[in-house]
């Protein structure tokens, strides 16, 4: 739930004049509600997971659409690939995702506990997560601290394997796009996560993480106001 907007939370300094006093303050509460609303596609707790593509070592994707299935089935079918496709091998196979280990899989475990499903017993090992869920974020940065909030658009890029569209939709459209009426609109949402999981198995391979098992993306939509 979105806590509502204060306008007595808002400083008007020296403002006498009743309409920019009232234009302030229509602009803090769109600014407001703009803020909140990003953070609530953010939390587990108040958006849920829409769609996951997975591409597995032979190349072959694999999607797993909340339009098809709920969203509990995605995540089920999901942690159901874990356990058969990568902790079954031998040696274990690789997960590579971008920023997983502090947005992804922390969202994931956590919609789990929301639809009572059990989190693959070897993810978490001591608190932290295995060694089987490599975070290319964290890889990329080489272990420099300062650095390692690198965008996944700006790695790429600088890599030269692509980049984010441009100009159509931004990430935190995904799910206005992915819920829209128009089929242009969702081929453009579906087009976007593909192309987020070509740009992580390209990074994967050229920073020698290359021997991973797949990669993910997860995206979500808000279900709460």
């Amino acid at each position: 739930m979105i806590k509502p907007f204060d306008p007595l939370s808002i400083k008007l300094g020296n403002l006498k004049d009743r309409d920019k006093i009232r234009e302030k303050l229509d602009t803090a509460k769109r600014d407001y509600e703009r803020n909140a609303e990003d953070k609530c596609l953010l939390s587990p707790l108040t958006a849920e997971v829409l769609y996951i593509t997975i591409q597995r070592p032979n190349g072959e994707t694999q999607i797993l659409d909340s339009d098809e299935i709920t969203e509990k089935e995605v995540i089920y079918r999901f942690w159901e690939y874990v356990k058969e496709d990568v902790f079954t091998t031998i040696p274990f196979g690789l997960i590579a995702g971008w920023n997983i280990k502090e947005f992804d899989l922390p969202f994931l475990i956590k919609r789990s506990w929301k639809h009572r499903l059990q989190v693959p017993e070897p993810l978490i090992k001591n608190g932290r997560f295995c060694y089987e869920m490599t975070d290319l974020m964290l890889h990329f940065a080489c272990g420099s601290y300062e650095k390692r909030r690198c965008s996944l658009d700006k790695a790429s890029r600088y890599l030269g394997v692509g980049s984010k569209p441009t100009g159509k939709m931004s990430g935190k459209d995904f799910h206005k796009f992915y819920r829209s009426r128009d089929k242009s609109q969702r081929a453009l949402a579906k087009e976007y996560a593909l192309n987020d999981l070509k740009l992580i198995m390209e990074i994967a391979e050229i920073t020698d993480a290359a021997y991973c098992h797949g990669g993910h993306k997860a995206v979500m939509k808000r279900i709460t106001s």
